[in-house]
């Protein structure tokens, strides 16, 4: 929720840019003859990036996030990074 349309409100950003929890992305890579991976954390997705370098064709990975938690974990890291770069 970085992008200019979370300014608009959740409602708009949840409808034009998160997948809907009925979407199955595993049956969308299968009906495609893509690879798929599930990543539910850092470590799966390395995992996913790593495995995917080997593989032809074209690679799906999934991403499962909170986006509550995303924008909290980002809004801190940007809070380190501007107190490291103030002049003091």
């Amino acid at each position: 929720n970085f992008l200019p349309i979370a300014e608009y409100g959740t409602e708009y950003f949840e409808e034009f840019w998160l997948t809907s929890p009925d979407v199955c992305i595993q049956e969308a890579a299968e009906l495609y003859r893509c690879n798929y991976y599930l990543a539910e954390n850092a470590t799966q997705l390395v995992q996913s990036l790593k495995s995917s370098r080997n593989l032809p064709g074209v690679t799906m990975i999934e991403i499962v996030s909170d986006m509550s938690a995303n924008t909290s974990s980002h809004q801190s890291m940007m809070d380190m990074i501007q107190k490291k770069i103030s002049p003091k």
